[in-house]
């Protein structure tokens, strides 16, 4: 149990880190490539913080299963009902991650002018300069644009593990 808590302590330390990066003086980084109001600034600063603070619980917890998985799958006497029902549980968080994201694209884009989403749906979502940003070369998913709505990139379905 000791073990456990370390680990969840450090996964919980690096997502903090990982958070902070990237933002620079705190703009949004596609703002002047849309040309936005004041106003249209605002309220898309709001639904992003919105869109962070619903999408923390759902990453922790993805953590947390993630930690129970790793730990479950290396018992000499695998419990593969466990394993399963763990792995149910982290598509639950992802799934519901993925509809936070694109509802939240949605209701970014219900703010634009029709020029602007035009420039929106040409970045996939999010201005160029967000567009692939720290992926590398992922194949068919490079420069997809993929962005979460604060700034930074998302990661796989794997949670950046890579493949094991």
């Amino acid at each position: 149990m000791k073990h456990y808590k370390i680990a969840l302590l450090i996964l919980m330390m690096s997502m903090s880190l990982f958070a902070q990066r990237g933002r620079g003086s705190g703009g949004l980084g596609w703002d002047s490539e849309l040309n936005l109001s004041p106003e249209q600034l605002q309220e898309i600063t709001s639904l992003q913080q919105q869109l962070r603070t619903e999408k923390v619980d759902h990453r922790t917890e993805i953590q947390k299963l993630r930690v129970e998985l790793d730990q479950a799958t290396r018992q000499e006497k695998v419990n593969q009902k466990a394993v399963d029902k763990l792995l149910a549980r982290i598509q639950e968080h992802e799934l519901a991650l993925e509809k936070l994201q694109i509802n939240h694209r949605s209701q970014v884009r219900a703010l634009l002018t029709p020029e602007q989403q035009i420039i929106f749906d040409q970045r996939g979502g999010y201005a160029g300069s967000m567009r692939g940003a720290g992926r590398g070369n992922r194949g068919a998913n490079a420069g997809s644009g993929d962005c979460d709505g604060d700034g930074n990139p998302q990661q796989g379905r794997r949670g950046g593990r890579g493949n094991r």
